[in-house]
């Protein structure tokens, strides 16, 4: 027993106790647990946290100008790859330029307010964050610009008759962003009788061609005066021929007895006249021949050296007259509609007429087929009214000019003069007001305008 009880006192001696191994063993299991734990706690934290991600601060910026989004996110120090992603949440869609970069770019063509979100993952990891940049409109004096898609429109200058300041009227070019490029203001001699319908047209020769109530004028891009004729029956539109006369209409005030087509020679005699009253076949005879606004024939248009058009507004037709006076071609715009003041009928390249229409027209403007008379092309918008001049442009796009009601319909309080250019599909590229001034209840302070190209190069036919 002694023996025994030696050797268990001897064992006890030698060897800790039962209940300190199993007490390590438990402190030790515990504390690599606990601390498995907190790392999965941490790993959970941190997951639920995500990435630390910064699309940067709001920008206020110009459209049709180059806008940089600068993001950020803060690498965690796992040995993953950070991995970026740009994407569009809100306003007129653009092309973001690099949408995988932490840094890319993009150019608004339309006044809003653009969304981008960065999101951002490395692993397992993942974090986001927006930011908007508000873009604006160019504002250059009275006029601006607050769609510009350059990769799409017609490049050039807008050349138009400015009758915003009575008095002060005259003649500007401007760019695609509304600044001036060429001004001439008209001498107040020029301006003591009114009229409406101010045209200017840009000749082969690098003068204009524009005129007043007093006459017809040509200048050079320096604004002298290079030839003028006095006429006094004259209104929306006069055109230089290829043989150096100008053929001219008169519209506004017409009465039974005048002349709706006028062509004069360069020394300013009269060499070919044209009268609607002779063609009673076509209009009903006013009541008295002194009653004003018979036919309002507001546009002219040289088709050959034997033809040319004319555009009787209340009659709703458009004439290809001969020199004979004959009538040997008609379009009566009445198929769309009971009155619809036909405008500014161009003849294209291919044959094909453009023209605007109004009121109870339901299209803006329309392209025919000159011999079928059906028509190829056609756009409607329900903002437009009073859309005095469509022209195609060298992109097949088209130019209009018009007033936007402002979207209050059957109210001018809200309406502005607007230049447009919409594509054959109908999307507007390029918009231009007169912010500065409200039309009103008048048809607008752009009446006509064209496009001259970088390379332009004078129509025979389109005015």
């Amino acid at each position: 027993m002694e023996w025994r009880g030696v050797l268990l006192g001897v064992c006890f001696l030698g060897m800790p106790a039962v209940h300190d191994v199993f007490g390590a063993l438990h402190f030790g299991l515990t504390s690599a647990v606990k601390k498995r734990g907190e790392e999965l706690h941490d790993k959970v934290q941190e997951q639920r946290a995500g990435l630390a991600v910064s699309a940067g601060s709001d920008q206020s910026v110009s459209i049709a100008s180059l806008v940089t989004l600068s993001g950020s996110a803060v690498d965690q120090g796992t040995g993953g790859v950070l991995t970026y992603l740009w994407t569009q949440t809100a306003g007129p869609a653009v092309t973001i330029n690099s949408s995988n970069t932490v840094t890319t770019t993009f150019t608004p063509a339309e006044a809003s307010t653009y969304t981008f979100q960065l999101a951002v993952s490395q692993g397992n990891l993942t974090g986001a964050d927006a930011v908007n940049v508000l873009a604006r409109g160019i504002q250059s004096g009275n006029y601006y610009v607050d769609i510009y898609y350059q990769d799409r429109v017609s490049s050039g200058t807008i050349l138009f008759y400015d009758q915003l300041e009575s008095g002060n009227n005259g003649l500007l070019e401007v760019n695609m962003a509304g600044q001036t490029v060429w001004d001439y203001r008209i001498p107040s001699a020029y301006l003591q009788t009114s009229t409406i319908g101010m045209d200017v047209e840009k000749l082969a020769n690098g003068n204009y061609l524009f005129f007043t109530g007093n006459g017809i004028y040509e200048i050079n891009s320096s604004g002298v005066l290079q030839s003028s004729y006095s006429v006094t029956k004259i209104s929306h539109d006069a055109q230089r021929l290829p043989n150096g006369n100008t053929l001219y209409n008169y519209g506004k005030g017409d009465q039974y007895g005048d002349a709706q087509m006028t062509m004069i020679n360069s020394t300013g005699g009269v060499v070919w006249q044209w009268y609607a009253k002779d063609h009673p076949g076509y209009y009903t005879i006013p009541s008295s021949t002194s009653t004003e606004e018979f036919t309002h024939a507001n546009a002219v248009i040289w088709r050959s050296t034997n033809s040319f058009f004319i555009d009787l507004r209340n009659l709703d037709m458009t004439l290809e007259v001969d020199r004979n006076g004959d009538i040997i071609w008609l379009m009566d715009w009445s198929v769309y509609g009971g009155d619809v003041d036909p405008h500014e009928p161009d003849i294209l390249s291919d044959g094909n007429m453009l023209i605007c229409l109004q009121k109870n027209s339901p299209y803006v403007a329309v392209e025919i087929n000159t011999t079928t008379k059906q028509a190829v092309w056609t756009y409607a918008n329900t903002r437009l009214r009073t859309a005095r001049d469509c022209d195609r442009l060298g992109n097949g796009d088209t130019m209009i000019v018009a007033v936007d009601t402002g979207g209050t319909l059957n109210s001018t309080n809200d309406d502005y003069s607007v230049m447009l250019e919409v594509t054959s599909g109908g999307d507007i590229v390029w918009r231009m007001t007169l912010n500065t001034v409200a039309a009103s209840s008048s048809p607008g302070y752009f009446f006509k305008a064209e496009r001259l190209p970088p390379d332009w190069t004078k129509s025979t036919t389109a005015d």
